[in-house]
């Protein structure tokens, strides 16, 4: 799992460096958002590659109430534009909490050990970044050069950034860890599907621009998707032309009707960021 964590993270830096140093949408970051977002991305990074789900989520049959503060806690989190930035967010809360993480944690509908499990990741994967000859010429090329001077090295320069916590994320670092994320799972693209493309579905799928039940095509298989339920990408009004996604499921449905497939792990992306990424998928 480390080694995928850190094979994720280099190739991404690597493939999406063009296109976040500039591009469409593409904010002028400070000096301190650059930092923090060197250091979330660290933070992404491991919650991609342990594939975990940072909330407990209540069975549908469970009491009236308990779904109730699920969906309020989640609210707590939730960043729209992508499940893996409302991860994130979770995370953020669990390390800044003061008190009892696990009293947090049941309070909030969060999974302790899958949060304290990615922390875990994190460390190991700083080290590891620190220690390789390779990873660290990668991380000097996006690295702070008046920054990495003070410090001596760029070792040391990057040490104490991932040290510290996940800062703040206003919008000009959500939307590049939104275009990083694009470039990660650039081969898992969705597009909501049109009304006639509904209908040429067998058997035809009802055509919506609600997000929790819009159909979307998935590109390479020409399959039709939908966002699940607890996705935070579900909550956009309209739901986003086009997304990235992690995984595909399937999911039961009322008796009679055939399963849906699902995506799980969903951002919401530009058409313009995946041609800035070279995809050719359109």
């Amino acid at each position: 799992m480390l080694i995928l964590a850190k094979t994720m993270m280099m190739e991404t830096i690597q493939k999406a460096q063009k296109a976040w140093l500039k591009g469409v949408d593409q904010p002028v970051l400070k000096k301190t958002e650059l930092e923090n977002l060197f250091n979330t991305i660290v933070h992404v990074v491991c919650i991609a590659s342990s594939m975990l789900d940072v909330f407990v989520v209540p069975a549908v049959s469970a009491d009236k109430e308990v779904l109730a503060g699920f969906k309020k806690a989640t609210r707590t989190f939730r960043k729209p534009g992508s499940d893996y930035l409302t991860a994130l967010a979770a995370l953020k809360g669990y390390m800044e909490c003061k008190g009892n993480r696990q009293v947090y944690c049941d309070a909030n509908f969060l999974s302790a050990k899958n949060l304290k499990d990615a922390l875990e990741l994190k460390k190991q994967l700083t080290e590891l970044l620190i220690s390789e000859e390779g990873s660290i010429d990668v991380l000097a090329s996006i690295a702070d050069e008046e920054e990495v001077s003070k410090k001596g090295s760029v070792e040391s320069y990057v040490k104490e950034v991932l040290a510290k916590p996940v800062g703040v994320m206003n919008a000009n670092v959500e939307t590049v860890l939104r275009k990083l994320i694009a470039c990660g799972l650039i081969d898992n693209v969705a597009r909501r599907a049109s009304p006639e493309e509904c209908q040429l579905q067998k058997p035809p799928v009802t055509y919506s621009d609600n997000a929790r039940r819009a159909p979307y095509i998935q590109i390479l298989s020409r399959d039709v998707v939908f966002l699940h339920a607890n996705s935070s990408v579900s909550s956009l009004s309209p739901a986003p032309e086009w997304v990235v996604y992690t995984a595909l499921v399937k999911t039961k449905t009322a008796k009679g009707r055939p399963p849906r497939t699902v995506m799980k792990g969903v951002t919401a992306v530009k058409k313009e960021w995946l041609n800035e990424l070279g995809w050719e998928g359109f």
